[in-house]
């Protein structure tokens, strides 16, 4: 009985994820910047946020 649970379950979440990969969340515009972001997440992370703290201090 576990067993059928299991497959089913995969099956469900097999046929979501095909969903997600048909359907593009973002244009395809999009693709250079987010796969830049995606290979660089830390340097990105660390450029918004030095920038957003240094608004904050100009604003403040």
């Amino acid at each position: 009985m576990k067993d059928k649970d299991f497959i089913s379950l995969l099956q469900d979440q097999a046929q979501k994820q095909s969903m997600l990969n048909t359907k593009r969340i973002l244009p395809k515009k999009m693709d250079a910047i987010t796969s830049f972001v995606g290979n660089y997440s830390w340097q990105v992370i660390l450029v918004i946020s030095l920038v957003g703290a240094m608004i904050w201090q100009w604003w403040s």
